[in-house]
């Protein structure tokens, strides 16, 4: 939702001549570092309040793998569409 909601950014990116490979690289690093910001919080959390386990861990570690795959899925659906159907989006 995060990714869908800014396509207009991705419009103006790419109007200005950013190839696809660079925008999706600039979002995809946003996401990361949100994700990886609320996960390191969450965590932390966990280690605070001493219920970190492996398990708890696998878990961590499959949670972010999906987060970043679904990611990378919804930049690339916005990055094949075209740069005036962007443009002419009016959500």
């Amino acid at each position: 939702l995060l990714v869908h909601g800014r396509k207009n950014e991705f419009a103006l990116m790419r109007g200005f001549g950013l190839k696809k490979g660079k925008v999706f690289r600039i979002f995809f690093g946003e996401q990361c570092i949100l994700g990886m910001t609320g996960i390191v919080l969450a965590f932390a959390g966990l280690c605070f309040a001493k219920l970190v386990s492996v398990r708890t861990a696998i878990l961590t570690g499959i949670f972010v793998l999906s987060y970043m795959a679904g990611t990378m899925i919804a930049i690339r659906t916005i990055g094949k569409v075209s740069l005036m159907t962007l443009l002419q989006d009016n959500e």
